[in-house]
């Protein structure tokens, strides 16, 4: 009988053996030093882990929380968590645990981390890192950050030339059509081949990757290109625009073919020039007369 009157269960010979133990004697002698620690007894701290359990399974938060002294004075009694549990006729969390002796992603066969781990190094790393198991699924095709097409192809002959697994899709799309080369510049007539040659979208499109619309170009010709798309690009985001004959331009390239500053442009149509007399008259070779011309 405990101190409650309630009869303790367990096993009877580990009692025993634990309370005569050198720790359990050792135990018995720290808890009879203080007069809060005589009522542990062997009996008080089986039947409390029996009420802390559930399912014939005690862990050490589940005891902690039943009472805050049980984890600390079983280890003392006990000399382990675990010791206490099995003389109380329980299980542990730790031993209820299943153990792992193989990784268990399929078709892997290499020994556990440790035995509570379910996976190998490999694949605790890939949880730890990456959330999954598997490998990370390369997309066949993405969206490069200059917004052309980057395709995976670690076999094709473009991207062995520079040891990578990707190449630019529109390339590949005519190196596929016409092969090796040589070639000339489409703009130019240059010959180029696949050492210095760019593969220019002709209508400015960089995702369309038709052959219809693919052309060779030298690097000279596709950068001279290249701005004029960036200039039509800003043109149409930003400033003020202005359209005559059919044609928009910005204030800018107006007073540039005219031959006159932006600011002497847009001071014409305050000044009450029509659109016409504005852009199509050029810079005076003489300038504005001075006011003191006509006191002469």
């Amino acid at each position: 009988m405990n101190g409650s009157g309630t009869q303790a269960t367990g096993n009877p010979s580990a009692i025993n053996a634990i309370r005569y133990s050198p720790v359990g004697t050792m135990a018995a002698s720290e808890t009879s030093a203080s007069p809060n620690k005589a009522r542990w007894t062997s009996e008080r701290v089986l039947s409390l882990l029996q009420a802390a359990s559930q399912h014939g399974i005690c862990s050490y938060q589940a005891a902690y929380q039943h009472h805050s002294s049980l984890p600390t004075v079983a280890r003392r009694l006990f000399g382990s968590f675990a010791a206490a549990c099995h003389a109380a006729g329980l299980i542990g969390a730790s031993d209820a645990r299943p153990q792992y002796v193989l990784c268990t992603v399929p078709d892997c066969g290499l020994p556990t981390r440790s035995s509570g781990i379910p996976f190998c190094e490999k694949h605790y790393m890939r949880v730890r890192r990456h959330g999954r198991t598997g490998k990370h699924q390369v997309p066949e095709i993405y969206v490069h950050s200059s917004g052309y097409l980057l395709a995976y192809a670690p076999q094709h002959p473009l991207s062995q030339r520079h040891s990578t697994n990707r190449e630019y899709q529109h390339r590949i799309v005519y190196y596929d059509h016409h092969g090796e080369g040589p070639f000339r510049c489409h703009w130019c007539g240059k010959p180029v081949s696949w050492n210095d040659m760019h593969v220019d979208h002709v209508n400015g499109i960089k995702d369309d990757n038709q052959i219809a619309n693919l052309v060779a170009a030298c690097p000279k010709c596709n950068t001279w290109r290249d701005q004029e798309k960036n200039l039509l690009a800003l043109r149409a985001k930003t400033g003020r625009h202005i359209t005559f004959n059919g044609e928009c331009r910005c204030v800018s390239e107006w007073a540039r073919l005219i031959g006159i500053t932006p600011s002497a442009l847009r001071e014409r149509p305050i000044n009450g020039w029509t659109v016409e007399r504005a852009l199509t008259t050029p810079r005076s070779k003489t300038g504005p007369q001075s006011d003191r011309a006509g006191h002469r």
